[in-house]
């Protein structure tokens, strides 16, 4: 069983203790050096599809190289493991920021691994879309059991790109359940995104690495998909010492994470760093389900809190512990426990994710077994969110900006907001319709904002008229907004008028008014007809089609199928190659159990020897038209669509030849 980490957390914290009483401060464990049990194991991966994803990486894109090192994974998963499978940026391009930053989907719910279903999934996956991190590390931890052994595993190639602040969120997760890990791996990142992978992982307690290339991204997911063993730290008797302070580092370099009394860590080597009096370091071996122990010299221990000028403890501020000598002890909110000594403290109030125009810096002694108070009296007020009945209500993403500087200062789902006296803009995401709102807030004042909590429900029904879960995308009729692109048994909307297209088979569109307290059905199969993509043989094949009502202007499909279910009407139905560039567009009109075939036209290129013998080779394939790469991969053939391409072989003599292709056209290339 897991052992509990008792930390509270803070944006870019490199320091989490949770503080006992005094009295505890010296507390024993009294649990013994056993292994620890092999209980089930929840892991939910995160998987970037964004559209960088496409970029090229060892003669492929990022994404076929992450789908390998997926696939892969996958059939080496221990037995007692589930998991489960999040991405985003799959289904909706970049023309619509507000719908493709809701493109979160969990396309493999959490169970024993299959892994010929594993495979199929991840194959299927198109990058495509903007990479909302924060949204998607809440939803996937709110999908894991409560109490469960639960680590989410977060792959990305950039940063968030959808105003969120993914190390708040994961701040805010690990406030709620202890127990959860989140381990990020960066995949070709630059320094921007490496500190906010970084941050998520560290203030959750768990590890972020580093995957530059192919083989780095395979032994990242090994190493953190391995059962984890413990470090903590014990007194020369072997008793557990609870709240001393420590940083793990990779022997290799980079930091872990900042612990205290013990750090459930993924099987490997790390340099532990024990912040007492002396400092003290030492390189352990952590291995699945083991605890190695730290022995130290007895720790004498004391406090420091933050209070205001009427003697209370401010526990939502963040502040810096330094030691007199220069060590930095780390950021952290409520009461820090660290080892007797001088320390310098330094708060900061706020005013963007990295400025800040007010500080506080004060040198102070702690005692053992003592409480040091730092008074903080900086001029502040709130901003609340509540419900209709003026009771803060949390859960929604809401994003708060200083007009004068035009910087964030939080992004999370939070109830309250401490702030300086000053004029904001509040954006609160994911409520039924998002708001907007500019707000001035007074020294000691509350400016509440009311989130219409009343509400009615549309509830998906099968062909049997049962509810059933259903993926709805749901717009406010009369603003366009988006309310809804998931998939459940119930949306919940305020009362309005809406305009739902079904992502079912046999899905169609339709517009539902619903009242305060109603509910709605809404059949998930409709009849009418079907879309083929289908070869020179008219043979059904898979094919990745944009398809728009034309009458509502609105997109049915956009994705990777064999064959698309859309009602009665005419549409605009776009080939898109490689899952993004539009190839082809054609118009077609569809009746009542008809099928409509749409022919996808190819050309193969082929690489040869200088025998014209076919070979694999590596193939950059640009098409000239739409000025971006078709192909960047190894193979032994390359369909296009009809179309004129530049080519560069990646393997002997490196050259560019343009070329023009005709439907079912072979062209080779030579390999030299």
């Amino acid at each position: 069983m897991r052992m509990s980490r008792r930390v509270v957390f803070a944006i870019l914290s490199c320091l989490f203790l949770f503080s006992l009483p005094i009295g505890s401060l010296l507390a024993q464990d009294d649990q013994p050096d056993d292994p620890l049990p092999e209980p089930t194991q929840n892991y939910a991966f995160i998987f970037d599809a964004s559209g960088s994803m496409r970029a090229g990486l060892a003669g492929r894109t990022r994404l076929a190289v992450a789908q390998d090192v997926m696939v892969q994974l996958s059939a080496e998963l221990a037995p007692n493991v589930n998991a489960s499978l999040w991405v985003y940026g799959h289904r909706l391009p970049q023309d619509d920021v507000a719908a493709s930053c809701r493109d979160i989907e969990e396309v493999i719910p959490l169970s024993p691994v299959d892994v010929a279903e594993f495979e199929r999934v991840v194959r299927n996956i198109q990058a495509i879309g903007y990479t909302p991190i924060t949204d998607s590390l809440a939803q996937a931890a709110a999908s894991l059991p409560i109490d469960g052994d639960n680590t989410i595993i977060l792959i990305s190639d950039g940063e968030e790109t959808c105003a969120g602040d993914p190390c708040a969120m994961a701040r805010e997760l690990a406030a709620r359940d202890a127990n959860l890990l989140v381990n990020t791996i960066g995949f070709v990142v630059n320094e921007f995104t490496r500190q906010q992978l970084e941050c998520i992982a560290e203030v959750t307690g768990g590890v972020y690495l580093d995957a530059p290339g192919p083989d780095e991204l395979t032994d990242a997911l090994r190493e953190v998909t391995q059962p984890p063993g413990i470090v903590r730290i014990v007194d020369q008797d072997g008793a557990f010492l609870p709240d001393v302070p420590f940083s793990v580092d990779h022997t290799a370099g980079g930091r872990v994470g900042n612990f205290s009394g013990s750090a459930t860590l993924p099987a490997g080597d790390y340099v532990v760093n024990v912040m007492t009096d002396p400092a003290m370091t030492q390189t352990v071996t952590v291995t699945p389900n083991e605890t190695v122990s730290v022995p130290v010299q007895v720790v004498q221990l004391g406090v420091i809190a933050l209070v205001n000028a009427d003697g209370e403890r401010i526990n939502d501020q963040a502040y810096n512990v330094t030691s007199a000598t220069g060590e930095f002890f780390g950021q952290r909110t409520g009461a820090f426990t660290l080892p007797a000594g001088d320390y310098d403290v330094e708060v900061r109030v706020r005013v963007g994710i990295e400025r800040t125009d007010r500080a506080l810096m004060e040198r102070v002694t702690v005692r053992p077994d003592e409480v040091t108070e730092v008074l903080v009296d900086f001029p502040s007020g709130m901003i609340r969110i509540v419900d209709d009945a003026g009771e803060p209500i949390t859960g929604f993403v809401t994003s708060i900006i200083r007009q004068d500087t035009g910087e964030f200062l939080y992004s999370n789902r939070n109830a309250e907001f401490v702030v300086l006296p000053g004029e904001y803009d509040v954006i609160i995401y994911d409520v039924f319709t998002p708001l907007n709102v500019s707000l001035t807030v007074e020294a000691d004042g509350v400016s509440d904002i009311v989130i219409e909590t009343r509400r009615g429900d549309i509830v998906p029904l099968d062909e049997d008229g049962q509810p059933t879960e259903a993926t709805f995308q749901i717009s406010d009729a009369e603003t366009g907004a988006l309310l809804h692109f998931d998939r459940r048994d119930v949306f919940a909307v305020p009362p309005g008028t809406y305009n739902i297209s079904i992502r079912e088979f046999g899905g169609y569109d339709t517009q539902v008014t619903v009242e305060a307290g109603g509910r709605v059905t809404v059949p998930v199969v409709m009849e009418g007809g079907i879309i083929q993509p289908v070869d020179g043989d008219d043979n059904p094949i898979a094919a990745t089609l944009e398809i728009i009502d034309t009458t509502t202007e609105t997109v049915l499909h956009y994705t990777l199928s064999d064959e698309f279910a859309v009602p009665p009407g005419t549409y605009t139905v776009t080939i898109r190659t490689q899952g993004f560039i539009a190839s082809s567009t054609t118009e077609v009109t569809i009746a009542s159990g008809e099928t409509v075939q749409i022919p996808i036209l190819e050309g193969f290129i082929v690489p040869v020897d200088a025998d014209g013998n076919p070979i694999e080779a590596t193939l950059q394939i640009t098409d000239l038209s739409a000025g971006q790469d078709v192909h960047f991969e190894r193979a032994a053939e390359f369909a296009v669509p009809p179309g004129t391409y530049d080519v560069t072989p990646y393997d002997g003599e490196r050259y560019t030849v343009q070329i023009e292709i005709a439907a079912d056209e072979i062209v080779e290339i030579e390999i030299r």
